[in-house]
């Protein structure tokens, strides 16, 4: 009957066959000491337990087994009492049937703040801490055991972290002593360095507000480490007047192209009047010629249609140039927005009369710019138009576009006849053409426009390419320059 009543009983059954279950230690009724209970169902094939394995293990061998040479070790129960103690706090023999009385209580390690220690070892499978028992520091580590939720820990008393000739009050000495020698050399070194690098510098400084840079002679002295010194600046002092001279090379090409820019300017706003100018009695010729053409079919004979037809066509020709001209010298500042760039293709293509006998392929793009739309749209158009003249029949132009995490690019190619090598140099310059009616404008204003924008255009031959490289991001616009 008391072996019914004993804890570790009715649990026993409740297992599987082979497992094992581990009663929390109580007092044995048999050998009358604290133990661990381990018992296992015995199971038939039909499935019947009619008995169980049942084994004790003192726990005076659980208590063996934390002896430790240095430092302490115990087990400590979350409900907050030691269950086992290399210190030898446990008694052997049965003081109480109940733990909180037969174990010695948590506070009896941790004098102070024990609630707090505790609690961080409940929470936490692994960790470390410190507390102070009279005034002596104290540092432990714990882990979590699988086996009641029983917590593992050792600890050492700082006076034993370092024991024999490695002592704490040893290890000040040593400290001490090792800080002297280290001060020692310290202050050699400060001597060392003062007498053969310090001294000859402050000599070598000297010398140099001394020397004129103009002359270039060479610094000598006598100590071999200024002398290197010296040999290095006198290198560099000629280094730094190449490169004024560089400088001042470039500076006066600036001066020169701020010039010729200025010259540029003065002629832009007087080709930009003259060609205002020309606009109305331009339209007047045109206006006029239109209507005889159309009233003097009866009127004139066939010679006389022929020179008001040329009369039209030069008429014509030369509204397109004062649009070209008009175009190239007003530079408004960048209207910015974000299109995107199939839509902006589009819309180019619509405003460019295409022959039957070309095809313009330009691949799909989902992607947006930032862009002056008009602008851009001129630039595109002038470049297509360009290819449209020189290519023969069955030409193709094609459009083809990508991105990076900084550039747009737009590529325009064809398969005509291509530049001139001696060409290619010049295409972006002003006033250059090759065409008998053309002002020499087209290109400067896309190299123009393209600049304002941040980006470059380039052109390359076999095939006939140009590339357009666009910023994603526009950081600043020019301003309007009159």
């Amino acid at each position: 009957p008391y072996e019914k009543s004993s804890p570790f009983f009715e649990p026993s059954f409740m297992k599987q066959k082979d497992a094992v279950h581990v009663q929390y230690p109580y007092v044995s009724p048999d050998s009358k000491r604290w133990v661990f209970a381990y018992a296992s169902p015995v199971e038939l094939g039909n499935g019947q337990k009619p008995a169980i394995y049942h084994f004790e293990m003192p726990l005076t061998v659980f208590q063996n087994l934390l002896n430790v040479d240095v430092g302490r070790m115990y087990v400590l129960d979350p409900a907050g009492y030691l269950v086992a103690d290399s210190a030898g706090t446990i008694p052997d023999n049965v003081v109480s049937f109940e733990p909180e009385k037969q174990f010695p209580p948590f506070q009896s390690v941790f004098a102070s703040s024990s609630s707090e220690i505790l609690e961080k070892m409940k929470t936490n499978n692994i960790g470390d801490g410190m507390y102070v028992v009279d005034g002596e520091e104290h540092y432990f580590v714990y882990e979590k055991l699988s086996t009641f939720d029983w917590i593992l820990v050792y600890e050492k008393p700082s006076s034993l972290i370092l024991i024999g000739n490695n002592s704490i009050s040893n290890l000040v000495s040593t400290i001490a002593l090792i800080s002297l020698g280290v001060i020692g050399l310290g202050i050699f070194g400060i001597v060392l360095i003062s007498s053969r690098i310090s001294r000859p510098i402050h000599k070598l400084a000297e010398e140099i507000s001394m020397e004129n840079p103009d002359r270039l002679e060479e610094l000598d002295s006598s100590n071999h480490e200024v002398s290197k010194i010296s040999k290095s600046v006198n290198i560099l002092m000629k280094k730094m007047t190449t490169y004024q001279e560089e400088i001042y090379l470039k500076n006066q090409e600036l001066i020169i192209q701020k010039q010729q820019l200025e010259r540029l300017a003065k002629i832009g706003e007087s080709a930009s009047k003259v060609t205002h100018n020309m606009r109305n009695p331009l339209a007047v010729i045109k206006v006029t010629t239109e209507l005889l053409i159309l009233s003097g079919k009866k009127l004139f004979d066939e010679s006389t249609m022929d020179k008001l037809n040329r009369i039209a066509h030069a008429a014509e020709n030369m509204e397109k140039q004062i649009a070209d001209v008009l175009t190239y010298v007003r530079n408004k500042p960048l209207d910015l927005k974000n299109i995107s760039l199939d839509e902006l293709l589009e819309s180019t293509l619509k405003n460019i009369e295409i022959p039957d006998n070309i095809q313009v392929i330009s691949s799909k793009s989902d992607h947006f710019i930032q862009c002056d739309s008009d602008k851009l749209q001129l630039v595109l158009m002038n470049i297509i138009t360009n290819a449209i003249e020189v290519l023969n029949k069955d030409g193709k132009i094609y459009i083809n576009s990508s991105f990076t995490d900084y550039d747009n690019m737009i590529q325009i190619s064809d398969n005509g006849p291509g530049i001139p090598i001696e060409n290619m140099t010049k295409i972006f310059d002003s006033l250059f053409t090759t065409k008998s009616s053309g002002t020499g404008l087209g290109l400067s204003y896309c190299k123009s426009v393209i600049e304002q924008h941040g980006g470059s255009i380039t052109v390359s031959v076999n095939p006939t390419t140009f590339t357009i490289l666009l910023p994603r991001k526009i950081l600043f616009t020019q301003t309007n320059e009159k």
